[in-house]
Parts: C-alpha cells; sequence; structure tokens
C-alpha cells in the first residue's frame, strides 16, 4: 500500500524552511523529554501517596487565595507554613520540592523578584497539572491510543488505499449531526475555582458526559469526526453511500422530490440513524450540562489537508455542513432541529407503525417534538477492536494524530499528560474563501494551509483546528 506520506511530500523540498524546523524539533524535544521525565509520578508506595496529597493541599490553598497571596502577607505566612510543612514529610528531593524552588522558594520563604514573592498564577497551573495527572486513565498500548484520534472515516479512506496524489477528497452520501453542549465553558471556569475538589469534578465531567457522547454516536452507527470547542461534529453513511459518482446531486437533495416520495436510499437510512441519535442525546443531561442538536442531509466531501513534515489534518465538507449552523441557531437546550431534507429522508423509511412529530419553523427548519420508532437490539460496538493493527496502516493514521499526542507517547507519558496551561491562542479568518464554492475551493485551501503549517513551525506554533462552515474559513493555532 502506497503511503499517504506521499500526497504533497516533496512541496516543501529541501529548504532552509526545513533545515530551521529539524534544528527547533531537536530542541523542543530536548525540551520535552527534560519536563515530562522531571513529571513522572512517583510510585505508588506511601511517600507516593504523601506527595500527592500535599501537591493536593497547596494546590487547594492556592486555588482559594489565589488573589488575596497577592497582596496579603498573612495568607502568604500561611501558605509558606503549609509549603515548610509538605517538605518536612517528603524525603528527599522531588517534583514538588523543584517546582517549588523554579517558583522562588528558598527553603524557608518566597522571593521570586523584586517586585512580587511568587508567581502565583504560574505556580497554580503547574501544581493543577500534577494533580490531574495522577487522576489519568490508562488508555492501553499506544495503538490503541492513535485509533482513538482517528475517526472509522478516515480509517475507512486508509484501508481502501485512499493516498493518491492525484486525489486529495471522496465524496459520499449521508446525513451530518452538530451536538452543541451547553454549559461547559461555565463549568469549567467554576470548577477550576475550587481548587482539587474542582478538578476532581472537571475529570468527571469531561470524561463522563463527552464520552457518553461519544458512545451513543457510536452506538448509533455514527462517527465522530472532530471536536469543535465543546461541540461534536458527527456523521451517518453506510459504505454503499461512498460510490459516488461526481455530477448532479441526487434528488434527495430536492424537498418535493421528496415528497412525491422519490428518496435516494443513500441518504434516507443515514436520516433515520441520525435522528435517532439525535433524540438520544438530547436527553443525556446533568444538573449543570445539556445539549441541543442539529441534523442535515446530502452530499459531503472528505478531504484531506497538508503536507508539510507529513502533519495532516483531516475533515469533512459540504453544503450540508454549513445547512447545520442554521439548524442549531433554532434548537434550544434539549431539543433537536432539523432541515426540511432529514424530514422528508426520515419520513420516507418510517414504517406504519411509527410516526414523527414535527412543525415548521420560520427559518424554514424543522423542530421535533417526538420520534417514536420500534425499539431495536443494537449490537456492542467495539470500534478499536476492528481497526487491524497493522504496521503500515497505524503509521499513516500517525500523521493525522496531534503532534503532542506523539510526543506523550514517545515519552511514554500519555496517560499522565492531563495540564493546565496558559497558552496564546491565533485565529486566523480566510475572508476571500466562498463556502458556496467549497468543493472547487479544496486545491486553493490545501495551499493556504500547507503554508499556514510552514509558517507556525518556523514561530514554534501549533495547529489546534481547521474549520470550515456557513461562516467561511478559520485557523486556530496555539
Amino acid at each position: 500500500m502506497q503511503s499517504v506520506h506521499s500526497v504533497v511530500s516533496d512541496e516543501g523540498g529541501d529548504s532552509e524552511f526545513q533545515k530551521k524546523k529539524i534544528r527547533r524539533l531537536s530542541f523542543k524535544e530536548k525540551a520535552i523529554g527534560n519536563a515530562k521525565k522531571s513529571l513522572q509520578l512517583p510510585s505508588a508506595d506511601g511517600s507516593g501517596v504523601v506527595l500527592m496529597e500535599y501537591i493536593g493541599i497547596l494546590y487547594n490553598y492556592l486555588s482559594i487565595n489565589v488573589q488575596q497571596i497577592k497582596t496579603d502577607k498573612k495568607i502568604l505566612k500561611e501558605y509558606e507554613k503549609l509549603v515548610i510543612e509538605a517538605n518536612s514529610k517528603i524525603s528527599g528531593e522531588s517534583i514538588l520540592s523543584t517546582i517549588l524552588k523554579d517558583h522562588g522558594w528558598n527553603g524557608v520563604r518566597f522571593h521570586y523578584n523584586a517586585h512580587v514573592a511568587v508567581d502565583v498564577d504560574s505556580l497554580l497551573h503547574v501544581l493543577g497539572s500534577l494533580y490531574l495527572s495522577k487522576g489519568s486513565v490508562d488508555t492501553g498500548d499506544d495503538n490503541s491510543v492513535i485509533k482513538s484520534f482517528c475517526p472509522d472515516t478516515l480509517v475507512g479512506c486508509l484501508m481502501n488505499n485512499f493516498n493518491s496524489t492525484k486525489r486529495l477528497t471522496k465524496n459520499f452520501y449521508g446525513s451530518c449531526m452538530l451536538v452543541d453542549i451547553s454549559g461547559f465553558t461555565k463549568l469549567s471556569a467554576a470548577l477550576c475555582k475550587k481548587g482539587v475538589a474542582g478538578l476532581d469534578d472537571l475529570h468527571i465531567a469531561i470524561n463522563g458526559y463527552l464520552g457518553r457522547c461519544v458512545e451513543i454516536v457510536y452506538a448509533h452507527g455514527g462517527d465522530v469526526i472532530s471536536f469543535a470547542g465543546d461541540a461534536l461534529i458527527c456523521i451517518f453513511s453506510h459504505r454503499e453511500a461512498w460510490n459516488v459518482v461526481d455530477g448532479p446531486e441526487s434528488l434527495v437533495l430536492d424537498s418535493m422530490s421528496a415528497k412525491l416520495g422519490v428518496v435516494d436510499k443513500r441518504v434516507s437510512p443515514n436520516a433515520l440513524a441520525g435522528l435517532k441519535c439525535a433524540m438520544e442525546l438530547k436527553d443525556h443531561f446533568t444538573d449543570t450540562l445539556t445539549c441541543h442538536v442539529a441534523l442535515s442531509c446530502g452530499k459531503m466531501s472528505f478531504a484531506t489537508f497538508g503536507g508539510f513534515h507529513n502533519e495532516w489534518i483531516y475533515m469533512v465538507v459540504g453544503s450540508c455542513i454549513n445547512e447545520i449552523s442554521s439548524c442549531i441557531d433554532d434548537a434550544k437546550s434539549k431539543q433537536v432541529v432539523v432541515t426540511e431534507k432529514v424530514y422528508w429522508a426520515v419520513m420516507s423509511e418510517l414504517k406504519k407503525s411509527e410516526a414523527l412529530d414535527t412543525y415548521v419553523m420560520p427559518s424554514g427548519n424543522r423542530f421535533i417534538n417526538s420520534l417514536e420508532v420500534e425499539s431495536e437490539t443494537r449490537p456492542e460496538n467495539n470500534r478499536l477492536a476492528t481497526i487491524p493493527n497493522d504496521a503500515e496502516i497505524i503509521n499513516m493514521m500517525k500523521i493525522f494524530v496531534p503532534l503532542p499526542v506523539l510526543d506523550s507517547l514517545a515519552t511514554k507519558n500519555f496517560k499522565n499528560s492531563s495540564q493546565l496551561r496558559e497558552v496564546t491562542t491565533m485565529f486566523v479568518a480566510l475572508n476571500s474563501f466562498d463556502p458556496a464554492t467549497m468543493v472547487e475551493n479544496i486545491p486553493f485551501l490545501q495551499q493556504f494551509f500547507f503554508m499556514s503549517q510552514g509558517v507556525l513551525a518556523e514561530a514554534g506554533g501549533f495547529m489546534r483546528q481547521f474549520l470550515i462552515d456557513d461562516k467561511g474559513c478559520v485557523l486556530i493555532a496555539m
């Protein structure tokens, strides 16, 4: 099987860009290695337990008094007493003592610089990251981690030799779903102010709520393509819907044709599967977290972008991707809104004993009151086990995995990689981009993306996300 690495591997050339990148990576890898080596957690013996206990105590006190400690010397003195107690209980040199020294601790008090005794914000983030790492879950072998970062759609393309230098897109039919979570930003901000208890709760919220959302999607035969902030972008598409010949779009894209009973079967089963999933997702909520769901259907394109030093991303684009934006704007908490096309596609699939209750909104979209379908037994989903551990496929998948993840795997520190970190985030909008001509613009976007990768690499940045919707094209870097 030809490697995906060859898609645009010659575009970078043997330039000064590459030479600088190699020098920068050499320094970067050394720095990352030293940092992660120092952050290795102690073994689970008595001293390790004591160490983590005091890391929690120090973080908790600091988070509660983060503002007062900067100006109130009495509170700072109390914190210094806690630090002295912690050092007396922990034998030998520890990661905690190293962190404290880096933040101005001289053995009896803090003295960071002439202006402040301690860099409170930095110390708070470092202690929080270390405490978070103690609760990380063992994710298994490296291959399982790599597989978990690659959606089934990508894996299917790679296994079917989707790596030709002549074609960077694959057209298919199906439904697209956007799951927007409400309350997550507010919850994260509130929990991070609560100290240790807040960090534990944040872990539960992230792994519990989002994890269950992902489980529901895959249980209904869907595929989570990406996370866009606190939202999930998913698709539902059977394999037969991938046999698409470029040309006029199917009759299913014409609502009147659907009303007359002419519905493309490459879309309608996927629309029904997506709606069943959406109805279950809207009923998945906690005291603080809920979601609202949008669904569209039609022709989409799976596209890959990148190639600078064999770093790649993937995305699904097309008119129905743009349509879900108006649906999600119409949907409130615990609601599902779909396009008119989805409504007629689902109606064509329902049995006589099944029913769909909706009403048309001012925007033309459909609000879903209820969906009554026959109960069904869903097969157990174990998607990672179905992906072969073929070395060539795994290597192709790696080039789509974020670099920080690969760095963590290389240093055997992935299960301890949860962090709180201050970062600078940059948003770049491509103003000349027209979403209406998305598919035709893919070659142009590839050039833009490849150039952006090179600029970010030179500056030491990291490509966090590349988003395309009805509002345009946005690149997010850190």
